[in-house]
């Protein structure tokens, strides 16, 4: 995207976005390590190299195939698929068949719409956001547009102090630091056709989000697919772009000096024995007696009691850290919000299982509304900064993923009481 000046907007390649830079600068340094590192490690580096190369040219092949369309590459595109399927696709029509798919998919939507909830300012609008998730799956291509162009201005206008909402902003001001929304083909260069005026009734079928003329009502013909899809495009790129924000704000850690770097090697060697090491488990209960046969049962079992008990200030800190600092915590406000419309009134644990050296699913019943639900908790074994611990071998402690109620089993929202 250029402004009036004829300059570029965003990054000419994603290879330009500075965790590219820094990444491949690394590289290059660990490189000139030579005969120093092991081959394997020589070997893992030029894959990394190589993965990252890759990933930048997907970025920038979505953006030549689908950019002129007013398509935005964000965080949550499965980049599998992306490769595939929509870069592979014989035609731009296929390629847009393709990405469309991905918003179709209805147990993908709920993990990409979970993503976001990180935000209060999106939790703050859950329950639209679920209408317009039914509304989507239902067809009601018109509602689902409308809600979301209304939640994505919302949005914006909270999460920065200026208060003004994704209609009101130029494309500088929808610029994103380090991420492939912030592409000079990406958001700031959807917002000329988002923004666009109409002032004469277009009764012809439209394809694009023309915002402007849609709420107010100038173009009468857009209740298809592809303006739906369109506008979940955008929603998902405008929490990228909140993303940006924070981590623009976050000051950059100076590159590392080469103990640094030998140092950050020697963790590593130290985290592959830790994993190496590790041995999957899994156990069942019969009663609560037997919730101590695993610390991820007993955990479980914690979080259930200070759920049912309400009490959101101990539950808030059984969540992993989600960032830096004390932003990424979740508070005791926002466990609430989330929490409170689900009143457990008992529960049972059933079983666990390690998936990984850092993960475990137990599995449940929860007892609400005089219905038993079965569920599934999923938490991860990490140290009080958010880093990720191998259990049982190094130090750390069971926590939750972030993840509203419903998750734990989709038909949860029955019994809600909002």
């Amino acid at each position: 995207m250029n402004d009036e000046s004829g300059e570029v907007i965003g990054y000419q390649s994603a290879m330009d976005m500075p965790t590219f830079v820094k990444l491949k600068k690394q590289a290059d340094g660990l490189k000139l390590l030579g005969t120093l590192l092991p081959k394997k490690d020589r070997d893992k580096i030029r894959e990394l190299t190589g993965e990252m190369e890759k990933l930048a040219a997907d970025v920038d092949g979505f953006y030549e195939k689908l950019g002129p369309r007013h398509w935005i590459f964000h965080d949550r595109l499965p980049t599998s698929i992306v490769r595939d399927e929509i870069l592979a696709s014989a035609s731009v029509d296929d390629a847009e068949d393709a990405l469309c798919a991905i918003y179709e998919d209805t147990d993908r939507m709920r993990f990409m719409v979970m993503s976001m909830m990180r935000f209060p300012e999106m939790r703050a609008r859950k329950k639209l956001i679920e209408h317009a998730r039914r509304d989507f799956d239902e067809q009601r291509y018109y509602a689902v547009v409308l809600l979301l162009l209304t939640l994505m201005d919302g949005f914006v206008n909270d999460v920065q102090s200026m208060h003004k909402g994704l209609h009101a902003r130029d494309a500088e001001e929808v610029q994103s630091w380090d991420t492939a929304v912030g592409h000079h083909m990406g958001l700031t260069s959807t917002q000329a056709s988002f923004r666009k005026s109409y002032s004469k009734r277009v009764d012809t079928e439209v394809y694009d989000l023309a915002r402007n003329g849609i709420l107010h009502g100038n173009i009468t013909n857009y209740d298809n697919r592809i303006v739906a899809c369109k506008a979940w495009n955008r929603l998902f790129a405008v929490v990228d772009w909140a993303s940006s924000l924070e981590k623009a704000a976050v000051p950059e850690d100076p590159d590392p000096t080469w103990p640094e770097v030998l140092k950050q090697l020697q963790d590593l060697n130290e985290q592959k024995k830790a994993n190496g090491a590790w041995v999957a488990s899994a156990g069942t209960a019969n009663t609560p007696d037997e919730y101590a046969l695993h610390p991820s049962m007993a955990f479980a079992s914690e979080f259930l009691t200070l759920w049912m008990r309400s009490n959101w200030g101990h539950l808030s800190s059984h969540f992993m850290r989600v960032g830096k600092g004390e932003a990424g915590k979740a508070t005791p406000k926002e466990i609430r919000s989330a929490f409170a419309p689900y009143k457990l009134d008992g529960f049972r644990i059933l079983s666990y299982e390690t998936k990984s050296p850092a993960i475990a699913e137990v599995q449940a019943e929860l007892e609400m509304g005089g219905q038993i639900f079965p569920a599934v908790l999923r938490m991860t074994f990490t140290a009080d900064n958010g880093d990720v611990r191998v259990e049982g071998i190094q130090g750390g402690a069971w926590r939750m993923v972030w993840r509203s109620p419903d998750m734990f089993n989709r038909d949860l929202w029955k019994v809600a009481n909002f």
